[in-house]
């Protein structure tokens, strides 16, 4: 069931891309034998090669209606071999960041599941080589996978079967009931876990990325019995056992909501919109919301003066809109009138972050001039890495924000 307490323009946009959505029953695992899991540094892609060379279409990696860029075809004479059956799992930067590890890599790691994959590799693939983010550990160590089976490659290796399996969740597009099936099993095993009905995930820990106001939202939620936990200052167990037992669980747009996977079903989740763009990833949280079977509330709470992208350096606030009060009303929530009395300091504060902001952005006959010049210099240059390396360095040099300006 969806709920959502927002303008109506933004309710029928967001319903409809919820009915697009589906939730795959099935999920298939293609077999490579003498498989190499390619890494095309030259155009940043990478993705599965058969022994004859041949790209295996299974190992595209797709998001939404974006067209993926498919890795070409790259195999040494001296190309590494590795004695052993391998899982492709995927990786790039996200395999850095736990939100889209959790969503783009997680999703090929259902094998986990079936036992005649218990002595496999889980192959993740990266450009350059830094330290593995000890959150990959943790989800491997609940898995029962040992540490020495997760590989992170960052040049083309051949394996002796490498199996490829097809994504289980996609962003926008689909879920799975095999994506659910892998979360519960992590959520069983941290153990019991917390007794606690209802959760908020709070963002007020995050320092700069932190969003102005939701102090006020935050303590609201607190009155009306929530547990606040901060995701970032906890190990993934802890996380995990934090939230398994609760039916609510609330906060902010973001990672933080994608905790939900390790709900059990019958709950809900609580979300509140922290811009007033219409980019932001309500899409994402209800497929992870629907594959668990849980009820989604969707709250616009923003009062940003300038329209702000999901994930944006623009300063984002929030506070007591008109939707937001009939969220409490609705819900039976209890407040007085002091409690939706926005904090004077807080929203000095985010004047001048915006200002800030602000000062650091063009006319928009600069900004678009800016664009130009950028786009005209990737398109004479004909590799894709360094397409982007000269997209970046011109970026910093001139000042470009990737931003949504004030004015778009």
């Amino acid at each position: 069931m969806h709920q959502i307490f927002a303008p109506q323009v933004y309710k029928e946009s967001t319903n409809n891309c919820f009915k697009s959505a589906i939730i795959k029953s099935h999920c298939d695992i293609t077999d490579v034998p003498m498989g190499y899991i390619t890494v095309d540094r030259t155009n940043e892609t990478f993705g599965v090669l058969d022994s004859e060379h041949m790209f295996v279409h299974a190992s595209v990696s797709t998001r939404g209606d974006h067209k993926p860029h498919l890795p070409r075809a790259t195999v040494a004479s001296n190309t590494p071999y590795v004695d052993a059956d391998a899982i492709y799992c995927y990786g790039g930067w996200k395999f850095f960041h736990f939100g889209h590890f959790l969503l783009e890599c997680m999703n090929r790691m259902y094998p986990v599941l079936d036992s005649r994959y218990k002595n496999c590799k889980y192959v993740f693939t990266v450009l350059d080589m830094r330290p593995v983010p000890e959150y990959v550990y943790q989800v491997f160590d609940l898995l029962g996978v040992p540490r020495e089976n997760v590989l992170v490659i960052n040049q083309t290796t051949q394996f002796r079967t490498v199996y490829v399996p097809e994504q289980s969740f996609d962003i926008w597009r689909y879920s799975s009931t095999a994506y659910a099936r892998l979360g519960q099993k992590l959520s069983r095993a941290v153990g019991p876990g917390a007794r606690h009905d209802k959760v908020y995930v709070s963002r007020l820990k995050l320092g700069a990325r932190k969003t102005f106001g939701e102090e006020l939202i935050q303590k609201i939620f607190e009155k009306n019995g929530y547990t606040v936990i901060y995701p970032e200052q906890m190990s993934i167990r802890d996380q995990i056992a934090a939230i398994k037992n609760c039916k609510y669980l609330a906060g902010l747009a973001g990672t933080a909501l994608h905790l939900a996977l390790f709900m059990r079903p019958g709950g809900a989740v609580i979300q509140i919109k922290r811009n007033t763009g219409a980019d932001d990833n309500a899409s994402t949280q209800d497929l992870i919301n629907r594959c668990v079977g849980l009820d989604f509330v969707l709250v616009w709470a923003s009062t940003e003066d300038v329209p702000s992208i999901h994930y944006t350096a623009c300063p984002q606030i929030v506070g007591p809109t008109q939707y937001f009060r009939e969220f409490l009303d609705a819900m039976n929530f209890q407040y007085s009138a002091d409690d939706l009395v926005p904090d004077a300091g807080v929203l000095a504060q985010y004047t001048a972050a915006l200002s800030e902001y602000k000062r650091t952005l063009d006319s928009k006959f600069v900004y678009q001039l800016k664009k130009l010049i950028i786009r005209m210099v990737g398109i004479m240059i004909p590799m894709r890495r360094w397409r982007r390396m000269a997209r970046r360095f011109l970026e910093r040099k001139l000042r470009y924000k990737s931003n949504i300006p004030p004015f778009a």
